[in-house]
C-alpha cells in the first residue's frame, strides 16, 4: 500500500502522532489502502537539529532546498518497521506527500522540484505568498482599529 508521509512543518513532532493513527486522514488511508502512515520531523523544529545550537553558522542549513532534499533522502532510504519495510521506496510502492500551513507549501515546492518522486501529494492551507511579519502585525493593528471604531461609533 501507499505510504503516507507527513511533515509538522515549523513544529516538533510531538503531539502530531495522531497523523500516523485512524483518527486521520493520514492514517485513514493507509489502513483502508494497507499502507503506513510515517511522521518525519522538519531539521531545526524539535529534536532534528544536525547541530546543538542555533547559531548562524548553523542555521545556514535551514533552507527550503535542504528540506527539499531531506524529504528525497528519507523517501529513498527509508526502512520502515512493518513487514516489507525495506521494500518501500518510491519506485517499489506510491508514496504521498502531505503538509499544511508552511508543510503545506513545502509539499508544494517539492513536487516541483523532485517531480516523479512522490505519487501524490496534497497541501492543505499552504502559503503561497510570502509575507513579513511586520506587514502582517500592521495589518492586524489597521484592521483592529476599523472593528474598534465600527463597535466605539455603533
Amino acid at each position: 500500500g501507499p505510504i503516507i508521509l507527513m511533515t509538522p512543518g515549523e513544529a516538533d513532532a510531538d503531539g502530531y502522532e495522531a497523523y500516523t493513527t485512524n483518527e486521520t486522514i493520514n492514517g485513514l488511508i493507509a489502513q483502508q489502502q494497507n499502507g503506513a502512515a510515517v511522521l518525519i520531523e522538519h531539521r531545526f523544529f524539535g529534536y532534528s537539529n544536525p547541530y546543538n545550537n542555533l547559531t548562524s553558522q548553523s542555521l545556514v542549513l535551514l533552507t527550503i532546498q535542504q528540506a527539499i532534499d531531506e524529504l528525497k533522502y528519507f523517501a529513498n532510504t527509508a526502512n520502515l518497521p512493518m513487514p516489507g519495510g525495506d521494500a518501500v521506496k518510491p519506485d517499489q510502492a506510491p508514496w504521498v506527500l502531505i503538509g499544511g500551513s508552511y508543510s503545506g507549501a513545502l509539499t508544494g515546492w517539492t513536487m516541483v522540484n523532485k517531480p516523479g518522486l512522490f505519487w501524490a501529494a496534497y497541501a492543505s492551507s499552504a502559503v503561497v505568498e510570502a509575507i513579513t511579519y511586520v506587514c502582517f502585525t500592521l495589518s492586524l493593528i489597521l484592521c483592529s482599529a476599523v472593528i474598534c471604531r465600527y463597535f466605539l461609533l455603533k
